[in-house]
């Protein structure tokens, strides 16, 4: 029986399509360090470059410096900044950039227009690439 790695979601092989898809740079706030682990494999082993950060705050420094393609943030994380107040900052400082929020708990008041996509954990890894890669799809046909 073959080997399979149980952090890469089945039909999502590694590496084989990643022509398909553009390398995308994506912006990851997660404080669950297994969940992000996962994500991470997964999105790497599709070609991309997640930039992981475990506190809205760390995420929020560097939304002013880093150029990135996709903001994937979790809604609560530990210090100051909530996934909310992050995309609000993303939003300010890059408009266009698709935003992701992934969340046990999504917030029953947010304006649809705050978000391109709302992922309810649990979720599945093959749901948050097929996600990540849509938004940045349609963001550059848009563009």
């Amino acid at each position: 029986m073959p080997y399979s790695n149980p952090l890469r979601p089945s039909g999502v092989p590694g590496g084989s399509d990643v022509g398909e898809m553009r390398s995308l740079t994506i912006l990851y706030a997660e404080d669950e360090v297994l969940v992000a682990m996962c994500v991470i494999e997964a999105l790497e082993d599709r070609g991309h470059s997640v930039h992981h950060l475990p506190t809205g705050d760390a995420a929020a420094a560097e939304i002013g410096h880093l150029s990135y393609d996709v903001l994937l943030t979790d809604l609560r994380m530990p210090g100051n900044i909530n996934g909310l107040d992050l995309i609000a900052l993303s939003r300010e400082a890059s408009p266009s950039v698709p935003v992701i929020l992934i969340s046990g708990t999504p917030p029953q008041n947010m304006r649809r227009d705050e978000v391109t996509a709302v992922l309810e954990k649990p979720c599945t890894l093959q749901d948050v690439i097929g996600t990540i890669e849509r938004v940045a799809s349609a963001a550059s046909v848009a563009a």
